[in-house]
């Protein structure tokens, strides 16, 4: 239930698309709207039981977990990262610099950067993508001694309502929380 990663002889990370991730990305994608998180959890618990996966086990729900954004929107987190590992590493690296948003779609990429940073290759993912664009973050020594305005505060009210939502799915009673990868 956990990705395969596709790898070189030299042990690096294939980034690119396989065939089929190539095929989808040549289609017009209809938009919709994305669906609440609580439903996408809702709709991974019981995939991963059909798929006969463990479903109190994070890794095998979070990749059971479907996109709601995009030219993948539908398939789920493992299909993505086996099949179009340089996307799903751009997404999240470019997110991070999205304000943080309590829309539908924020909280899916959120919940995707959660799920690539429970495995190595996840992290190396994002990293390969953070290092080809800049980042433009605030320090966080310097925001801790700062005096901030009332946006500042409320962007950073927004972004830990956000993440207490993402952690409350993945805290009920059927997902067992697993120890995430310290850049």
């Amino acid at each position: 239930m956990e990705p395969l990663f596709r790898k070189k002889i030299d042990g690096q990370l294939v980034m690119t698309d396989t065939l089929e991730a190539r095929t989808i990305k040549a289609k017009d994608v209809q938009w919709m709207p994305a669906r609440k998180a609580v439903i996408v959890k809702d709709e991974a618990v019981e995939l991963c039981k059909q798929s006969g996966g463990d479903f109190k086990n994070q890794k095998h729900v979070m990749g059971c977990f479907k996109i709601e954004f995009g030219q993948f929107r539908g398939k789920t987190f493992k299909w993505l990262l086996e099949n179009s590992p340089g996307y799903a590493g751009f997404i999240v690296a470019d997110t991070e610099k999205d304000e943080p948003s309590h829309n539908k779609v924020y909280a899916n990429k959120m919940a995707l950067k959660k799920y690539m940073e429970l495995f190595e290759e996840g992290v190396q993912m994002i990293n390969s993508k953070r290092q080809s664009k800049p980042k433009e973050k605030v320090s966080p020594t310097s925001a801790a001694y700062k005096e901030m305005t009332d946006e500042e505060l409320l962007k950073e009210a927004q972004q830990i309502e956000t993440e207490k939502v993402l952690y409350s799915l993945l805290e009920t009673p059927d997902v067992i929380k697993t120890q995430t990868i310290k850049k």
